[in-house]
């Protein structure tokens, strides 16, 4: 099921030349395991998993990588799984399912951090406004040898109850 990975421009999905990945995003309580990761999420980081952009996997193959950006929307956010208002992504989790045998690393540029992508290792960040000031900007360098296996999960702004 995995498809060309795309970035959202404008409100709008594009394929970027920039991220050179195959991914897909698992519906709501796709499967007991995808509810299972779910509620981890949840548990850990106290956030209804109705207020994230769910689980999306992604694949990185050889020479595979994701030029330096930020996960915030650049402009207007996108409705969530397209429909209500519009929230802005806040934090992002970044966990690691498989190692190449050379490169992948991701890179926090502005804060020279590197994580080398370690099976059961994650990465988590947040960022509470769109902009530069939260020196978020990291890339996905490029994998040289093998493949990498990522799960994201992208927080979205909380509903207020």
């Amino acid at each position: 099921r995995l498809v060309t990975a795309t970035t959202t421009v404008g409100g709008q999905l594009e394929v970027h030349g920039g991220r050179t990945a195959a991914s897909f995003f698992f519906p709501l309580g796709a499967s007991a395991r995808v509810r299972r990761i779910e509620k981890r999420v949840e548990a850990l980081f106290n956030w209804n998993i109705a207020d994230t952009e769910g689980i999306q996997i992604q694949r990185y193959g050889q020479g595979g990588q994701y030029l330096p950006h930020y996960d915030y929307f650049d402009g207007v956010a996108p409705p969530l799984r397209g429909e209500g208002p519009r929230r802005q992504r806040v934090a992002t989790l970044l966990m690691y399912l498989s190692m190449p045998a050379k490169g992948g690393d991701t890179h926090f540029l502005e804060r020279g951090l590197r994580f080398a992508p370690v099976p059961g290792d994650g990465v988590f960040f947040s960022y509470d406004h769109p902009s530069p000031e939260t020196r978020t900007l990291h890339e996905g360098c490029v994998v040289e040898e093998g493949e990498k296996w990522v799960v994201n999960v992208w927080f979205r702004e909380r509903l207020e109850a």
